[in-house]
């Protein structure tokens, strides 16, 4: 949260000690570089067709069986109850306060305009005691082994937000508006649409037990076993799989696109979902495009996130004033 002009350019990674593989950039996730596996029984121009067809159409996967929610979720919140205002934040770090001081200035502030949204902190170790004590040994294994730090991250927020619901933002985006004023009481998912319709799962609302996010653990569960593609970036693909196969099972297959408006209605659910842009920046600065973000070199400070429409209504950015460079010294582009 369109034309697909992000793709393109073969980049040659080196990884370990010495074996070399071919990878392509891809579409931008939050306006950062993108790499996937290059299919060499596809040529360049076949490749691209193939992608902007998986992004337009639901992907042809098997239906994913069930997560069951733990007895306790069941017993904490009903999924119709509203969305709880508590924020969930992950990172390797054990609080808040071990993070870089922009960051904990960006989250600070965000708390500060946000009454009565309490931040739920989750570390490493704390999200893998979360997973070990509410769900089974495959997907407590799956967490264990993830090297990438923005993976493990994909995996403990799907988990935690299933069972408690809440809000989910990545450590560095800014928001321009109050965290709860995302939804409103009929909300039961909400998100952003990158700037190509891919979900950007930087930025959820939910509801405990939504389909959407249960289901997210399922195609993360999948990737894992390579019972599915493993292209783009883990989190927004899986979650992209995932709301494709709700609206295809509960909503007569509904097509996804920012052109549906902000809100938009799907048998039991009331969805939301923002859009990522390109800032209209200028030297002399602007409200959406302040003089710091619009004099940076660094392309990341220069998407916004937007209420769909021609409004240009915004609600914040995929990364805050004083980031730098992808990451924003969260730690997410890390590899251990």
């Amino acid at each position: 949260m369109v034309a697909f002009n992000h793709v393109a350019a073969l980049l040659f990674l080196v990884h370990g000690f010495g074996s070399i593989t071919a990878t392509m950039a891809l579409a931008r996730t939050k306006g950062a570089p993108l790499a996937k596996e290059v299919d060499t029984s596809l040529d360049s121009s076949s490749l691209l067709q193939q992608q902007a067809s998986e992004v337009l159409e639901a992907p042809k996967l098997l239906q994913a069986p069930t997560l069951p929610l733990t007895p306790q979720a069941a017993d904490t919140q009903s999924p119709s109850s509203p969305i709880p205002q508590q924020l969930v934040m992950t990172a390797k770090q054990a609080s808040l306060e071990d993070m870089p001081q922009t960051v904990q200035d960006n989250v600070k502030h965000m708390l500060a305009e946000s009454p009565g949204v309490t931040l739920r902190w989750l570390s490493d170790a704390d999200c893998a005691t979360y997973i070990h004590d509410h769900y089974d040994d495959e997907l407590s294994k799956m967490f264990k082994a993830e090297g990438r730090g923005s993976f493990r991250g994909d995996i403990c927020r799907a988990a935690v937000l299933a069972r408690e619901g809440g809000f989910y933002l990545d450590l560095d985006v800014q928001m321009n508006v109050p965290i709860i004023d995302l939804v409103d009481d009929q909300t039961t998912f909400a998100s952003s649409f990158t700037e190509d319709h891919r979900v950007l799962n930087a930025v959820i609302a939910t509801r405990p037990g939504n389909p959407v996010i249960v289901e997210t653990l399922n195609q993360i569960r999948k990737w894992y076993r390579h019972e599915a593609p493993q292209t783009n970036w883990m989190g927004p693909e899986t979650m992209l799989r995932a709301l494709k196969l709700v609206l295809r099972k509960d909503c007569n297959g509904q097509k996804i696109s920012p052109k549906a408006g902000l809100e938009w209605k799907c048998g039991e659910q009331v969805f939301r979902f923002y859009q990522e842009q390109k800032l209209e920046c200028s030297l002399r600065g602007s409200l959406e495009c302040p003089s710091s973000r619009a004099q940076s070199s660094f392309d990341g400070l220069h998407f916004g996130l937007f209420v769909p429409g021609p409004s240009r209504q915004l609600v914040g950015w995929p990364r805050f004033a004083a980031c730098s460079d992808w990451g924003c010294g969260a730690g997410g582009w890390e590899v251990r």
